[in-house]
């Protein structure tokens, strides 16, 4: 009987160290996973900081011009042509930098949809038409069939989209005869393959290097914030795909895109 009740007293204190073997190693994979986030959440910290550093730096500039030229106008109405013009490339900046808030905004959602690429792209373009036509810039498009339909976030895409035509129609070769804007988009093994190509004035390999960093600009043309490549990149790795770039200074610039379905 001795026996026994030592047996079953030993059975019990393996089985309750085991229990507590199981919840040590469930707490030691819940530190882990905290240490992640709390990892994650300095990163995005440090990140938000620069944005709003960077856009204060940003958007200080044509808001001193603006005040400028507008206490230009109560002194001189004869200059009113000319102020207007620059009236209007200051709300062009603003306007560009507002694309690029709302683009950066696309980087904490997350919910995906089925969504028909085409249907993205157009409504995605439209923004972009008189743009596009100011510039004399063809958008040329050619999507496989495989992927009219896929299971990515509709934003994602949009902002993709919009954040490639965008540099696109920024940094377009004002020599060319014909700029252009071309977008290949195929489905194969699960992922999606995009191809972005232009015949803008390019970029330096040094600029390649840092082109997907945040406020990043290739060029003193550039309006925007310098988030445009950066958040291609981002939601890109969303969905744990690639992106790489290919340049020639003065020939044009493509762009390589695999995102993950899955």
């Amino acid at each position: 009987m001795e026996n026994r009740e030592i047996n079953d007293y030993a059975e019990e204190m393996y089985a309750q160290r085991m229990m507590l073997q199981d919840s040590l190693k469930a707490l030691e994979n819940k530190n882990q996973e905290l240490e992640k986030t709390n990892y994650i959440l300095q990163e995005k910290q440090f990140e938000l900081e620069q944005f709003i550093y960077r856009l204060q730096h940003d958007f200080k500039s044509p808001v001193s011009t603006l005040k400028g030229l507008v206490n230009l106008l109560e002194l001189d109405h004869s200059a009113i042509t000319v102020i207007l013009s620059k009236l209007k490339d200051n709300i062009n900046k603003f306007d560009t930098l507002l694309a690029s808030l709302s683009y950066f905004n696309v980087l904490i959602q997350s919910r995906e949809v089925e969504s028909d690429i085409k249907s993205i792209f157009d409504e995605t373009l439209s923004k972009y038409n008189s743009e596009l036509i100011q510039h004399n810039i063809s958008v040329q498009t050619d999507f496989a069939h495989s992927v009219t339909s896929i299971q990515l976030n509709k934003n994602d895409l949009g902002a993709v989209f919009g954040c490639l035509i965008s540099n696109g129609i920024q940094f377009y070769d004002v020599n060319k005869a014909q700029p252009y804007i071309h977008l290949h988009a195929s489905f194969e093994d699960n992922k999606v393959y995009l191809t972005y190509s232009d015949n803008g004035i390019g970029m330096d390999e040094d600029i390649q290097n840092i082109a997907f960093q945040m406020f990043s600009r290739g060029t003193n043309r550039s309006q925007g914030a310098g988030l445009g490549l950066y958040v291609v990149a981002k939601i890109v790795k969303k969905y744990e795909g690639s992106v790489r770039i290919k340049s020639i200074p003065g020939d044009g610039t493509k762009l390589f895109l695999v995102l993950s379905k899955s």
